[in-house]
């Protein structure tokens, strides 16, 4: 249903506040509206328009943990750098290229850590997710780690139960907070 004051706004400024509401707003739909003078049906109706419904980035997380053998550089070096060289731990997957660095969370500790306290520094948006992927590694007794990555593609395919170079694949996992 589109509403008639959309004809007042140019294309532009409706992708302008759709992306602005999508990618960015934290604080809500409705403060946006507020904040950018607009009616709050608009901005939602305005993301249907520009982020039509489907897997979209971050709806969905992949993780890992593992105690990884190199050291820090060699672990960054492994995930790639994004310097055009392909990453050698998607190669690993089957996979080509780079990982898109907006959807990536990687963190490599120093020393080895409990996993559930490396997972909860991860960048889960829900407790669900992050439940989901420490009750997949208690499963495969992975209980200390020195890495841990996360990752909001929607279209990335990892063979299930994969370890690469000591890092085990919990899995992917349902990750877009409900509105």
């Amino acid at each position: 249903m589109t509403t008639e004051p959309t004809k007042e706004y140019s294309l532009e400024f409706r992708k302008e506040i759709a992306d602005e509401a999508y990618f960015r707003t934290t604080d809500g739909y409705e403060n946006l509206a507020k904040r950018r003078g607009i009616p709050n049906e608009l901005v939602w109706q305005w993301v249907e328009e520009f982020h039509p419904k489907g897997p979209q980035p971050n709806d969905v997380i992949h993780c890992w943990v593992g105690m990884f053998a190199g050291d820090r550089f060699a672990f960054y070096d492994y995930l790639g750098n994004d310097d055009g060289a392909d990453s050698e731990m998607l190669a690993d997957m089957g996979e080509e290229g780079e990982f898109d660095y907006d959807l990536f969370y990687a963190e490599y500790f120093d020393e080895p850590l409990p996993v559930a306290d490396a997972l909860a520094d991860a960048t889960f948006s829900t407790s669900t997710a992050e439940s989901a992927a420490l009750a997949r590694a208690v499963a495969l007794g992975v209980e200390q780690v020195n890495v841990v990555i996360c990752y909001g593609d929607p279209f990335l395919v990892v063979p299930e139960d994969t370890v690469f170079r000591g890092l085990h694949y919990l899995g992917v996992y349902p990750d877009r907070p409900q509105r």
